[in-house]
């Protein structure tokens, strides 16, 4: 559970894209929580302006502005929560001076590499990073069969295997989802995301796909959990897809009911296994 410290002071959230910035900031407006918002432009959702008076929006690479303006606001914990597209990134990223020092220091462009950047450049300045499964913690998929079927074995032997190729390309900092069809790995998440990656396995070879979303090995849990909802369920509705395997705990599910009756209604499996 969060620090209880954190209740007493202002909470600063870091938001991407996704619906899950709008989720923390409502829940934390419902329970009367003190809190200021940086929001990317492009990235973030607008409406999350609604919840906080204090939104200060930023390009994505900006580092002093933000911080500069965490520190004015009193904030001595803060959470990121919401991706950013990587492929919107490599169009539209504007760093700082501090921004590019940074990625100096990282010596590398990849997920992985800058987060761990980002998240100690942060607490060098005295703000402690979070979590935010730590403030909205029923957000975590349990382990277990969530929907009406379980995977059929043909199905639980794919996942085996896009499970073993996750945690390859997990080591390697490419993505956290592969995709498997007959003991075949039939596409791997590159700079594209999950969506494209399932919409593209789909295209491949059509129908009965297994699709496997685990958190990458060396990742930070304090930043970018596997994260899957209903947009998950119609991305594999339009691959024609047959089952979805998560890490329990580990793994950020949105609106479980809404996820777990359209997979219902379109015969999938879903299972959250603990690896």
């Amino acid at each position: 559970m969060v620090d209880k410290q954190v209740n007493k002071e202002v909470l600063g959230i870091i938001a991407g894209n996704g619906s899950l910035p709008l989720q923390l900031a409502e829940e934390l407006k419902r329970r009367d929580l003190p809190f200021v918002i940086v929001a990317h432009i492009n990235e973030t959702n607008p409406e999350i302006a609604k919840y906080c008076d204090d939104v200060y929006w930023i390009k994505v690479g900006q580092l002093s502005a933000p911080l500069n303006f965490f520190k004015k606001q009193g904030v001595k914990s803060a959470v990121l929560v919401g991706g950013i597209a990587r492929i919107k990134t490599l169009r539209s990223f504007r760093p700082d001076l501090r921004g590019l020092k940074l990625i100096w220091r990282a010596q590398s462009f990849r997920d992985d590499a800058i987060l761990r950047a980002i998240i100690s450049e942060i607490e060098n300045e005295g703000i402690k990073i979070i979590s935010v499964a730590d403030l909205l913690p029923d957000i975590l998929v349990n382990e277990g069969v969530l929907t009406r079927r379980a995977l059929s074995e043909a199905e639980r032997a794919d996942a085996e295997i896009a499970l073993e190729a996750a945690r390859l390309i997990g080591k390697a900092d490419i993505g956290q989802t592969v995709v498997a069809k007959n003991k075949t790995i039939v596409a791997v998440e590159g700079i594209e995301g999950t969506d494209a990656t399932i919409k593209r396995a789909g295209q491949l070879v059509g129908a009965g796909c297994v699709v496997v979303k685990i958190l990458k090995p060396h990742q930070d849990q304090r930043a970018d959990l596997p994260v899957i909802g209903e947009r998950t369920i119609q991305s594999m509705r339009e691959a024609m897809a047959s089952a979805l395997v998560v890490q329990a705990g580990k793994t950020i599910i949105l609106d479980p009911n809404g996820v777990v009756n359209g997979a219902n209604k379109f015969g999938m499996a879903i299972e959250a296994w603990s690896v």
